[in-house]
């Protein structure tokens, strides 16, 4: 493993720690005794998991693509995505931002993407984000900057262990 991938493995861990630390418990008692041992993947493709067990099995998908360029454009999930009563979800935000993207050096470019990945949440009740950005070293700033806006929004999703 090069020593760019080894950063950016780093950064993805740290983003996601930044996040479940700045998520708030209701019921900590609650929430670590009903974790689901095995989470699932669920990218842009038809899902039906209506017959998995929610106490074993949880999700992980692709809520929304964020894609950065002159401008901000989010789109949704557009397959279907089936879910069985109970089950534990974690919204997904893809962000695709090109090298030089002029937009990535405006800090209220940050904030907003911080309130799009905050807003995810509440489309299917989920209990967690994820956020998945391939940053380049000359986006790890931003990424910094974005992974602090969402500290900030102190979002209401509970963190799953």
């Amino acid at each position: 493993m090069n020593h760019s991938s080894i950063s950016v493995q780093r950064l993805s861990l740290i983003a996601l720690l930044l996040c479940a630390t700045s998520c708030v418990h209701s019921r900590p008692a609650e929430h670590a005794s009903s974790s689901p041992s095995v989470i699932l993947w669920a990218w842009e493709t038809p899902e039906d998991y209506r017959s998995l067990d929610p106490h074993r099995y949880g999700v992980a998908y692709l809520d929304q693509t964020i894609f950065v360029t002159d401008r901000i454009e989010v789109v949704p999930r557009r397959q279907p995505l089936a879910m069985a009563p109970g089950m534990k979800l974690i919204a997904v935000t893809r962000i695709e931002a090109h090298p030089g993207s002029g937009k990535l050096d405006d800090p209220v470019t940050a904030k907003k993407i911080a309130e799009l990945i905050v807003s995810s949440v509440g489309r299917r009740n989920a209990s967690a984000v994820q956020v998945d950005f391939d940053a380049r070293q000359s986006q790890r700033r931003f990424y910094a900057t974005l992974l602090k806006e969402l500290r900030q929004t102190r979002c209401r999703c509970p963190l799953r262990r």
